[in-house]
C-alpha cells in the first residue's frame, strides 16, 4: 500500500489498517480524531520495510471519542494513534503526534502502541532542514512490550507535556538516544507515576544525550521522575550516558532491582543534574538493588 497526501477524518474507528501482509509506504498524510488512526499486524517477515514520513496524527474533539461506542466498549477509552502488532521493519520519521493533554483521566490518547513489533521513530533527513518527530500533549508518546524478541529506536524526537514518555518492557536492544522529554507533568498519585523513560526487564538499551526536563516544584507528596530502570538482568552492555535532567523531580533517575545485584551491569557516566528557575530533584539518584558502574559523573 502507498498513499500520499491522505486525509482521514475521524469518524471512523480505524484511519488505515494493515492486517496479515503486504508493505506500507504512507507519507504527508494527516489522521483527524480516530480512534485507532494506524492499525499494522504482521506484515510479512524481516524483509519488509514499511514507511510512516511527515505524518500528523491530531485527536482534539473528546465529543468524537465519547460519542463513539467502539472507544467506551472495546478501546477502554484510550486512543491508539498508531497500533503495531508484529510488524517488522518500520520507519516513522518526522511525524507529528498530539493530543487532548497529559491528563491522566479519560480519554487517555497514546502516539504508539506497539507489541511484539520492531520499529524506529526519527527525524526525517529528506530535506534542506530535519524534521523532527514531535509528540505533545499526550498521556503516553511509545508504549512497546518486546517478548525479547524486537528491538526499536527513538531518536532525536521531541516529547512535550507527555505524562509518560517511553514505556518499554521486555524489548532488547533499545535504541533512545538525542531526545528531548520537556515539561514532564506533575504527578501526586504514587500508584500513576509521570516520567520521561520507563524500561522493565529491558537489556543491552542505550540511553544517551537525552534532555529531561519538568517545571515541577519537588516535594515529597509528588510523584515525578526523570528516567526510571527495572530489573535489567543482563550482565553488561547497558549504557545511560551523557543525560541531561533539569528541575525538581522526585528522583532524577532510578534503579529498581536486578538479578544479578552482585554485577556493575549498567555503565552510568556523564550524566548532568542541573535545576530549572531554581528547582532541584529531591535526589539524583536512587538505587533500590542491583549494580550501577558509575564513570565520570
Amino acid at each position: 500500500f502507498m498513499s500520499k497526501d491522505m486525509f482521514v477524518n475521524g469518524e471512523d474507528v480505524n484511519g488505515f489498517q494493515n492486517e496479515g501482509g503486504g508493505r506500507c509506504w504512507l507519507y504527508d498524510s494527516r489522521f483527524l480524531n480516530n480512534i485507532n488512526s494506524i492499525h499494522m499486524r504482521s506484515p510479512g517477515g524481516n524483509e519488509n520495510w514499511n514507511v510512516i514520513h511527515r505524518c500528523r496524527f491530531i485527536n482534539d474533539n473528546p465529543n468524537v471519542l465519547f460519542n463513539n461506542d467502539v472507544f467506551s466498549n472495546v478501546f477502554g477509552q484510550q486512543v491508539f494513534q498508531i497500533w503495531l502488532r508484529t510488524t517488522q521493519n518500520l520507519e516513522i520519521k518526522g511525524c507529528s503526534f498530539s493530543g487532548l493533554g497529559s491528563n491522566i483521566q479519560s480519554p487517555r490518547v497514546i502516539g504508539v502502541l506497539s507489541q511484539e513489533a520492531s520499529f524506529e521513530i526519527a527525524d526525517y533527513l529528506g530535506g534542506l532542514q530535519a524534521i523532527e518527530s514531535n509528540l505533545q500533549d499526550l498521556f503516553r508518546g511509545v508504549v512497546t512490550y518486546g517478548n525479547n524478541v524486537n528491538n526499536f529506536g527513538v531518536i532525536n524526537a521531541i516529547f512535550n507535556n507527555v505524562f509518560q514518555g517511553i514505556v518499554a518492557n521486555s524489548a532488547p536492544g533499545a535504541v533512545i538516544k538525542g531526545n528531548r522529554f520537556e515539561n514532564i507533568p506533575l504527578s501526586t498519585n504514587a500508584n500513576l507515576n509521570s516520567y520521561g523513560v520507563f524500561l522493565t526487564s529491558c537489556n543491552f538499551f542505550e540511553v544517551e544525550r537525552n534532555l529531561f526536563q519538568t517545571d515541577v516544584i519537588a516535594n515529597e507528596n509528588q510523584f515525578n521522575f526523570g528516567l526510571i530502570i527495572e530489573q535489567t538482568t543482563a550482565p553488561s552492555g547497558n549504557v545511560v550516558a551523557e543525560n541531561t535532567f533539569r528541575g525538581g523531580f522526585r528522583e532524577a533517575t532510578t534503579f529498581l532491582g536486578s538479578s544479578l545485584s552482585n554485577i556493575n551491569n549498567i555503565d552510568f557516566g556523564c550524566n548532568y543534574y542541573l535545576e530549572e528557575n531554581g528547582n532541584v530533584s529531591l535526589a539524583d539518584w536512587l538505587i533500590a538493588s542491583g549494580g550501577v558502574h558509575a564513570t565520570n559523573n
